[in-house]
């Protein structure tokens, strides 16, 4: 995606079927090894109904309704959602690995660490105003 929100994908001729794309405003969603087309069309539109939502939350609404439309071919165990703003580190950097139900488990964890997400910025960025967690 470039600065004016023209979005480009490109993915080889060798990818695993069944791939998909979609492309929507200010995301382009993709995939491969999945049960079908229509789980990239169903991330992005999840992602574009959610514009009043912070980022990672609509990363997650994606990744959520993407596994809804059936997912990748065969078990899923891990899920992360990494997201990066103003600072030189991630925003957010959180990994479920090895887990029977990868999405469920990131999604509590998200909105575990959603409410702190700002205060540990702040302790890395300005640690004597940082407020305590």
């Amino acid at each position: 995606m470039d600065r004016s929100g023209a979005t480009a994908h490109f993915d080889g001729a060798n990818v695993k079927p069944a791939r998909s794309v979609a492309h929507g405003t200010d995301v382009v969603a993709l995939g491969n090894i999945l049960a079908h087309e229509g789980v990239a069309p169903a991330m992005a539109a999840a992602f574009v109904a959610a514009p009043d939502q912070p980022l990672a939350e609509r990363l997650m609404r994606a990744l959520e309704a993407g596994e809804a439309a059936g997912g990748e071919h065969g078990d899923v165990t891990t899920a992360c959602l990494v997201v990066v703003d103003r600072e030189c580190f991630p925003y957010v950097d959180l990994r479920i690995d090895k887990d029977p139900a990868p999405l469920p488990a990131l999604r509590r964890l998200w909105e575990e660490y959603a409410p702190l997400a700002d205060g540990f910025v702040q302790r890395a960025v300005d640690p004597d105003d940082a407020p305590i967690i």
